[in-house]
Order: C-alpha cells, then sequence, then structure tokens
C-alpha cells in the first residue's frame, strides 16, 4: 500500500515540474516575443512545438493523459502553420487546412490508444472522421462540396434521433440478475 502512495506522489511530483517547466518556457518564449522581431511564421511553430513536447512528456513518462493534449495541440497547430505557408489558400479552403490538422490530432489520439492501451477504442475515431470529413469538403471548396457541408449542417440531428432509437428499441437488453 505504501509503495503505492510513493508511487502517485512521485508521479505528481513530477507532473507538477513537467507544468512548472511549461508554464516558464510558455513565459520567457512569450515575453522574448514582446520585445524580438519573430516571423509569423516561426512564431506559429509554437503550437505545434508544445504539442509534440506533451507528445514527448507523456511518451517518456508513460501517461497516456499527456498524449492527448499533445496530438491535439500539435494536429491543430501544425494546420495553422500549413496555412500560412500554403499562400494559394483562401477563403473556407484555409479553415479547412485548420479542420483536417485537427482531425489528424484525433486520429493520433486513436493512434496513441493502440500504443498505451494495447486495445483500439475508437471514440477519437468519431470526431477524427468527422472532422476530416468537413475539413476536407472545406479544403475543396467547390460548390458543391459546399452544398454538401450545408446539407450535412442541416440534416445531422437525424443522427442523434437514430442512435437515440437504437439504445432504445435496436440494442439487446442486458439480463438482470
Amino acid at each position: 500500500m505504501t509503495d503505492k502512495l510513493e508511487e502517485n506522489a512521485s508521479t505528481d511530483k513530477r507532473d507538477r515540474t513537467f507544468l512548472a517547466i511549461i508554464l516558464i518556457l510558455a513565459g520567457v518564449v512569450t515575453l522574448l516575443f514582446n520585445f524580438v522581431t519573430v516571423s509569423e511564421s516561426l512564431a506559429l511553430l509554437l503550437f505545434p512545438l508544445l504539442g509534440v513536447v506533451f507528445l514527448a512528456w507523456g511518451l517518456i513518462t508513460w501517461r497516456y493523459g499527456f498524449t492527448i493534449p499533445g496530438c491535439i495541440i500539435t494536429g491543430l497547430g501544425a494546420g495553422v502553420w500549413l496555412t500560412q505557408q500554403m499562400t494559394n489558400l483562401q477563403g473556407e479552403a484555409e479553415g479547412g487546412i485548420i479542420v483536417l490538422g485537427l482531425a489528424f490530432g484525433f486520429l493520433g489520439i486513436a493512434l496513441m490508444n493502440i500504443l498505451f492501451k494495447q486495445k483500439a477504442y475508437w471514440w477519437p475515431l468519431i470526431p477524427g472522421i468527422i472532422l476530416g470529413v468537413v475539413g476536407l469538403l472545406l479544403t475543396i471548396s467547390t460548390q458543391q462540396s459546399l452544398d454538401l457541408l450545408d446539407v450535412i449542417g442541416r440534416y445531422w440531428p437525424i443522427v442523434l434521433v437514430l442512435i437515440g432509437l437504437w439504445l432504445l428499441f435496436g440494442r439487446p437488453r442486458q439480463q438482470q440478475t
């Protein structure tokens, strides 16, 4: 019992140290950006870099919880950075790239599940696939893709109704003992 308490105290101290280092680095970098001119492209790399730090910490300490924000921040930050690098993007296509980055973040969480839990959990695939489809349609940005997004936006609540009906009537009930 005391071994478990000592392990938890050690883990809490390690996590607290990590958070302290992240906060100190974020403060120093932000302060530095207030006094030094940095290119926008370089500044936008801070988010993916922060995500990679969370991913690395999760992998080093073998703590799954750190990989979730790591995947999301890395994917979102990479999407934002890519929009600045792809100068030919305009309007909805820019937003589409950002949404695709976020989708890849959720798909990364699914991969981390397999790595950490040796089991494939499906929950991150739901937002990952939805964001991927929306991001792809925005990136394509044709009249047909935007019309399809409009239709999806109007009728997606039907999915909620169908899931509710399945939960009520279609799913086998547990035997009560």
